[in-house]
């Protein structure tokens, strides 16, 4: 989403998923507009893979979030 590549390279998604693993915040992704809001995004994003459906955040949570920081990066 933030790098435009494909997560895990080479790897199949659903491959990875299987093995219990979750995407990685890309590193190279960053820029003076974004960086002070990566820590939110990434804790959003972890949140978002966590395997247990039921301790996952809704999406309205998820949308006010993004949204809080869309309206800091507006400023």
């Amino acid at each position: 989403l933030f790098s435009g590549k494909e997560p895990y390279g080479n790897e199949t998604f659903f491959h990875k998923l299987n093995e219990g693993k979750k995407p990685t915040f890309p590193a190279d992704v960053a820029n003076a507009t974004f960086e002070p809001y990566r820590d939110v995004i990434t804790s959003v994003c972890d949140m978002c893979w966590i395997i247990n459906t039921r301790m996952r955040p809704d999406m309205a949570l998820v949308k006010m979030i993004i949204e809080l920081v869309v309206d800091c990066l507006s400023f």
